[in-house]
């Protein structure tokens, strides 16, 4: 047989050659669920990733804020940054009067951090005085600051003398040197206040069962805060009362605790407060 009498090899087919087709519509619905069900299994975890990575920003800004705290002591002959904001026309650690009015200047003007005590040794890093996960802005923006400090840390009474004050259970006093610190490792000096909450660099306590100030549980319900050893720390709230929602008002009519005591939270904070 000649060559040219064989069939070509492109022209033979057999029973198991199919012409190529795209996705029937079942098939292309069952590829975008199982997309779906990913998509849902890996978006916690991508949140939780980001929240752990927000807190631990946070740590790292606490801890720049007290040794910066604690580099001041240094310079001033043992002495600790004031923290009286009720003392017109004194410098403070920190200055300005947070709200969420857009009429209020401070909300906004960083220069109420720089030209704060602490400014010249955070190298006027504005960063370090905002939790990463605050993100509330006020009626004229983002504010400068989510952190305040422990109210027994250099605080003077309203008179501007330095006698200290009452807290109103019957502990009196502020540290005013760090060599007065007995336990440094279980005095806390830096926090992250609630949005609602914070307005002056003074994070103030009232009585048992009762916030003045209340503290901030921006990472799954825990509060950063910073110790006067140099160390930061997050705790978890256990009381489900202490993380109070973010209503834009400050919340001076709603900051009673329901129920009754213990308010394990409120213990913890005021056990790290002051030590006599």
């Amino acid at each position: 047989m000649r060559a040219m009498d064989l069939p070509s090899q492109c022209c033979v087919s057999g029973p198991g050659d199919r012409r190529r087709r795209g996705f029937t519509l079942i098939e292309l619905l069952v590829v975008i669920a199982i997309i779906a069900i990913l998509a849902a299994m890996l978006l916690p975890a991508l949140s939780k990733a980001k929240t752990k990575a927000e807190g631990i920003g946070c740590l790292n800004n606490l801890r720049q804020l007290q040794i910066a705290w604690y580099v001041y002591k240094d310079d001033n002959s043992d002495r600790l940054a004031l923290n009286s904001p009720m003392v017109t026309a004194t410098t403070n650690w920190v200055n300005g009067n947070l709200t969420w009015s857009a009429s209020n200047p401070d909300n906004t003007n960083t220069a109420k951090l720089t030209e704060g005590l602490l400014g010249p040794y955070t190298a006027k890093t504005l960063g370090i005085y905002k939790c990463p996960a605050d993100r509330y802005a006020a009626g004229n923006g983002p504010r400068v600051r989510s952190v305040s400090m422990n109210d027994f840390m250099a605080r003077s009474d309203a008179y501007g003398n330095s006698s200290g004050y009452s807290d109103g259970v019957g502990i009196k006093g502020s540290y005013k040197r760090y060599s007065q610190l007995l336990r440094p490792a279980q005095l806390w000096v830096f926090l992250d206040e609630h949005p609602d909450s914070i307005d002056d660099g003074l994070f103030f306590q009232a009585g048992p069962g009762h916030w003045e100030n209340v503290p901030a549980s921006y990472h799954n319900g825990a509060c950063g805060f910073s110790f006067a050893d140099g160390h930061s720390e997050t705790r978890k709230w256990r009381d489900a009362k202490t993380k109070q929602p973010v209503t834009r008002a400050q919340p001076w009519a709603v900051n009673v605790l329901p129920g009754t005591p213990p308010y394990p939270d409120q213990t913890w904070i005021r056990q790290r407060t002051f030590n006599q």
